[in-house]
C-alpha cells in the first residue's frame, strides 16, 4: 500500500503522483495507492481551489506520522506499507520504488479477500473482508477499510520545476486526481481482528456498511482494506475492490 500525501496547491506533488502511477502500471494489482490531501496546500481557500479533498482519516494519519506542509515534513511524501527506512516510515518519492521491491520480495503473512455490493437507490455500500493468517504470528492486528474515488477532474497547481507529462504548468484546470482518499468505513485506526498468538490458517470475517456522499461518483469508487500491526503501525497486507 502506497499512501501518497498531497495537496491541490502543492505544485511539486503531481510529479510524485505520476511516479506512483508508473509504479502501479509496473506492478499492477500488487500495488494499491491512495492519495490523502492534507496540510495547508490542501486548504480550499483560494480561487479556483475552493473544493475540499481533505477528510478526517487522512488528517489523522498525517498527524500521527508528523506529515504537514509548512512546519514538519513537507509534501509530497509517502509511506510504503509504513515500512521504516533509516528509522522513518515517511519516505521521499525517490525511495518508493526500492522499498516496494523489498516488500514484494518477502513471503506474504496474510491473505485478504474483499467483496462489495452497492445499492444505487440508497447509496449504501456493503463490504465484507475475509482475512487469513498464512503464518503463525504474535501481536495486535487491526483491519482498516477505506473508501477512495478515482479520476476526479479539478484544478491542480504544477510548478515548472516539476513538470508532468500530458499537462501544462501553472494552474491546471483539467487535472485528473487519482485514488483520492474519501474516508473510512471503520474509523482511522480500524478494528482489532487478532490479539496475541495466531496460527497459520486462522481466519477472521468482517463486514461493514457506509452511505456514500452524494458528491461522490459511485462508479469511480473503490474500497481499500489493509491489515496492520497496531504496535508498530506497519502494514502487513492490503487489497482493493472496485465498487460494483
Amino acid at each position: 500500500l502506497l499512501e501518497d500525501f498531497t495537496g491541490h496547491q502543492c505544485g511539486n506533488c503531481p510529479s510524485a503522483a505520476y511516479l506512483a502511477q508508473e509504479l502501479k502500471d509496473l506492478y499492477g494489482d500488487q500495488l494499491i495507492i491512495y492519495a490523502a490531501h492534507v496540510g495547508s496546500y490542501a486548504f480550499p481557500d483560494i480561487t479556483p481551489y475552493l473544493y475540499d479533498f481533505r477528510c478526517v482519516t487522512g488528517n489523522e494519519i498525517a498527524d500521527q506520522f508528523g506529515i504537514t506542509s509548512g512546519a514538519g515534513i513537507p509534501l509530497p511524501v509517502g509511506m510504503v506499507n509504513r515500512k521504516e527506512i533509516n528509522g522513518n516510515p515517511v519516505l521521499d518519492r525517490g525511495d518508493w520504488g526500492t522499498t516496494l521491491e523489498t516488500i514484494l520480495s518477502t513471503p506474504a503473512e496474510v491473505s485478504m479477500d474483499v467483496s462489495s455490493s452497492y445499492n444505487s437507490s440508497t447509496r449504501e455500500l456493503a463490504v465484507t473482508v475475509n482475512t487469513e493468517f498464512l503464518q503463525a504470528m504474535n501481536g495486535l492486528y487491526n483491519l482498516c477499510v477505506f473508501m477512495t474515488e478515482d479520476s476526479i477532474v479539478k484544478w491542480q497547481k504544477i510548478y515548472p520545476a516539476f513538470p508532468v507529462p500530458g499537462y501544462p504548468t501553472g494552474d491546471v484546470e483539467d487535472y485528473v486526481h487519482r485514488h483520492v482518499l474519501r474516508g473510512s468505513m471503520n474509523n482511522t485506526w480500524g478494528d482489532e481482528i487478532a490479539a496475541g498468538s495466531v496460527a497459520a490458517g486462522d481466519t477472521v470475517f468482517s463486514s461493514f456498511t457506509a452511505t456514500l456522499d452524494t458528491g461522490w461518483v459511485e462508479n469511480k469508487m473503490s474500497v481499500v482494506a489493509y491489515v496492520y500491526d497496531f504496535t508498530t503501525k506497519e502494514i502487513i497486507q492490503a487489497e482493493e475492490e472496485h465498487l460494483h
